[in-house]
């Protein structure tokens, strides 16, 4: 039975990316734990909706379109009829506040004031402790638990279990001789990539230096590129490319059965942390200290350049120098020091 002034109905606005998405999932289990009987709900964007579905522990997801930003209205009034009694807005932008406000529930926590951006923590009746810019993000998710007095912390799995993934291998891949790595082939961030020529260095490398099978990852945008590296290896049935080619129970399968996967700074590196995988993260305009993977920080692989982390989309003329200074033979051996903690 619920005790009197606990929440009885639980929303969760967290809207965006699938790395921001993957890590606010850690506070779940914990949340789940402390309100056994709460009804828990998320509000998040199409693009990351699918992989809040996986997660048996949410109850209810409110999707929001931003293609079709004119059904907003109704999704405002559906919000706020649900009479949600603590809402956590994970988000800390200006339209994360307007959709906590808009349920009109009592308890609306968020962001410090100094982490919240775009007025956001007007919209919100209570604030979290403060976090520096120099922690890791995880910290501001921790800082909900704390602040609902949760003294237990986030938990790693985010509520997923390896084994729920594995029988969504695509057949392919299980046929891959012996054990395998999963290489992701890119970002949403150009910046954030390898060239083309890291990407068949690497594999290369791993396919000469080791035993491994490898995976080729990414989105539609990167299947082209996986093909061509594929094409080219001369590793017969050593390698094979799925990229664009999985859904994201598929993908998350793949990350499951992996013994280590190497990639940019990007969502699949937190949703190998999710099922227990050890990622390694090759580093260019992002600061490893603010966003590894956890579980996986000791392997962050980063430039030996003095203008990274540079937080920059584009490069300001020197042509991604911090990602084409990366060594194949050090990525080699971080993928081998990775897998041989599994």
């Amino acid at each position: 039975m619920t005790a009197i002034g606990e929440p009885r109905n639980i929303l969760i606005v967290l809207l965006g990316a699938l790395g921001d998405v993957a890590r606010g999932s850690t506070i779940i289990p914990p949340l789940r734990r402390r309100f056994p009987n709460a009804h828990i709900s998320w509000l998040v964007e199409t693009k990351s909706a699918s992989f809040v579905r996986l997660n048996e522990r949410v109850d209810t997801v409110y999707e929001f379109v931003r293609s079709r930003w004119w059904e907003g209205a109704e999704l405002l009034w559906r919000l706020r009829q649900s009479r949600f009694d603590l809402v956590l807005d994970l988000q800390r932008h200006l339209k994360s506040g307007l959709f906590s406000f808009s349920t009109g529930a009592p308890r609306r926590v968020g962001v410090n004031r100094k982490n919240a951006k775009e007025g956001n923590w007007l919209f919100n009746t209570e604030q979290c402790g403060f976090i520096p810019d120099s922690e890791s993000k995880m910290e501001l998710y921790r800082a909900f638990l704390t602040a609902l007095g949760i003294e237990e912390g986030l938990d790693h799995s985010g509520g997923f279990r390896r084994e729920q993934f594995l029988p969504l291998l695509p057949d392919e891949v299980v046929r891959l001789p012996g054990r395998r790595v999963g290489v992701v082939m890119g970002s949403t961030w150009p910046t954030k990539d390898l060239p083309k020529q890291g990407y068949q260095q690497l594999i290369s490398g791993i396919l000469k230096e080791t035993d491994f099978s490898v995976v080729l990852l990414g989105d539609k945008t990167q299947a082209a590129l996986g093909k061509e590296i594929a094409e080219v290896s001369a590793a017969g049935p050593r390698i094979i490319n799925v990229a664009g080619a999985t859904n994201l129970g598929q993908l998350m399968g793949v990350l499951a059965s992996s013994a280590a996967v190497i990639g940019p700074d990007s969502g699949p590196g937190h949703l190998s942390s999710l099922v227990g995988t050890p990622y390694v993260t090759i580093f260019g305009p992002t600061d490893p200290k603010r966003v590894s993977p956890f579980g996986s920080e000791t392997f962050s692989i980063i430039p030996a350049i003095g203008c990274a982390p540079c937080w920059r989309r584009s490069c300001p003329g020197l042509n991604n120098l911090c990602m084409r200074l990366h060594a194949p033979s050090e990525m080699v051996a971080q993928v081998v020091a990775a897998a041989s903690t599994r």
